[in-house]
């Protein structure tokens, strides 16, 4: 986990990007792995932060760009600072 969004509000985090892992599996042998893909925060409700897949994955994985997501703000790894 990033530690920055430990002492970030999740609602402030509402139209940032975030990193976060998604299960997946390795396109040529299906061994589970874990891909890391950007989500464009796009709402906070009930305890969890709700957005939108920002990039494609390069293994196997349910999601894709644009895919919608739902994630506990402890799943984030890394929150893009806009540099």
């Amino acid at each position: 986990m990033d530690p920055k969004a430990k002492e970030v509000p999740p609602r402030s985090l509402i139209g940032k990007y975030i990193k976060r892992a998604f299960p997946a599996k390795h396109p040529l042998t299906g061994k589970d792995m874990v891909e890391h893909m950007w989500v464009l925060v796009t709402a906070y409700k009930g305890g969890r932060l709700h957005g939108t897949v920002n990039n494609d994955p390069i293994l196997l994985c349910d999601w894709q760009d644009g895919s919608p997501v739902e994630f506990d703000p402890s799943s984030i790894e890394l929150i893009y600072g806009g540099e």
